[in-house]
């Protein structure tokens, strides 16, 4: 991999939480936090970016996208 190429996330933060579903910030870290719950994820585990599909119904690609271009 060259220093130019960009190495692509694999987990969903507050920040994502915020752009994709239009939240304010402590309603994404709840959303966060809901998330970890319906997965029976420990406080240190950390939400991927198909169980964030999974959760909000968002189509991967359109994750990804998002993802890709903030």
């Amino acid at each position: 991999m060259t220093r130019r190429e960009k190495t692509r996330r694999l987990v969903i933060d507050v920040r994502d939480v915020m752009g994709m579903l239009r939240l304010e910030i402590s309603a994404s870290y709840k959303a966060l936090q809901n998330m970890k719950a319906f997965f029976n994820k420990s406080k240190h585990q950390y939400i991927g970016l198909r169980d964030f599909s999974e959760y909000t119904g968002l189509a991967l690609d359109d994750i990804e996208a998002y993802i890709d271009a903030n």
